[in-house]
């Protein structure tokens, strides 16, 4: 028999559920994806953090679909 999932184990796999949706029904890309695609962009063109978030605010704004949009693109500073 299987032990129940901790709180923090369900909650990482909720999100891991949730990240794999796609955008939106009939979508190819899912939420994961497109994050991903936007972090590459990031990473191969070194855009800045705040220009990621000034194209995530436009995209927000330009489209529907806000429920499967990143609201906020988090980027991990080096100290």
């Amino acid at each position: 028999m299987e032990e129940p999932l901790n709180e923090d184990t369900q909650r990482f796999y909720n999100l891991l559920v949730e990240a794999n949706e796609p955008l939106y029904e009939g979508a190819v890309d899912s939420k994961l994806s497109i994050s991903t695609r936007v972090l590459a962009c990031k990473s191969n063109w070194n855009v800045p953090d705040q220009c990621l978030e000034f194209i995530s605010k436009m995209l927000l704004n330009a489209t529907l679909i806000k429920d499967g949009l990143p609201k906020k693109i988090f980027m991990m500073r080096r100290g």
